[in-house]
Parts: C-alpha cells; structure tokens; sequence
C-alpha cells in the first residue's frame, strides 16, 4: 500500500457510510408511500414504491459492507443510522409532510451528541 493510500481508503468509506445513510432514508420514504394506498398489503409489495424501497435498502447494504473494509463497525454503524435518523426527518417532512416537532429536534441533538462521543 502507498503512503496515503490507507488514509484514501478510509475517507471513501466515510463517503459510502453517508450514501449508505442517504439510501436507507430513500428506501423509508419509499417504503411509506407503498403503504399509503388502498390496495392490500399483498399487491402493495408489487408496487414501483416497493421495489423502489428495496432497491435503495440493497445499495444502503452493498455501500455499508464496502465501508466496512476499513472502518469499524463500532463507529460505522452509529454514524451510518445518525445519517439515516437526520435525513429521514427532514425527508418525511418535505414528501410526507410530517411534522418536525421541538422533541423531534431535541432528540436529534441528543443522537448527534451521542454519535460524536461513540466516535472518539
């Protein structure tokens, strides 16, 4: 390995750490909407939503695995779901119209806080 080379390969996993973040947030909102119909819940698992959401669920894997190969997951994983808690709250806002409360947002402060001493 040149020098520089490991500390390249960890960088890029922080970056597939958040891609995988962001792909889970997509396959939450995915997930939702598929169970927003009238349809029953059988057909709903047949619908682009659905599959949409298991798509973006399998990148969330595949990125997340890659990353392991030079992070731990001790501090991967908790980053990897302060990502997905963040991004999903300002998602399921903007496309579920769900509300961001005063709780929600202390909430979040206390999982970054959280986050930040688990990586240390």
């Amino acid at each position: 390995m040149a020098c520089g080379e490991g500390s390249l390969a960890v960088n890029w996993s922080w970056i597939l750490v958040l891609l995988a973040g962001i792909n889970s947030t997509f396959g939450n909102i995915l997930l939702k909407k598929s169970q927003e119909t009238d349809i029953s819940f059988v057909k709903s698992l047949l619908t682009i939503e659905f599959l949409g959401g298991i798509f973006f669920y399998g990148l969330n894997v595949v990125f997340f695995a890659i990353a392991l190969r030079h992070l731990e997951v001790s501090k991967a994983y908790p980053v990897l779901a302060s990502i997905s808690f963040i991004t999903l709250l300002f998602m399921s806002f903007l496309f579920l119209n769900e509300p961001i409360s005063i709780s929600k947002s202390v909430g979040i402060i206390l999982i970054l806080m959280g986050i930040f001493f688990l990586t240390q």
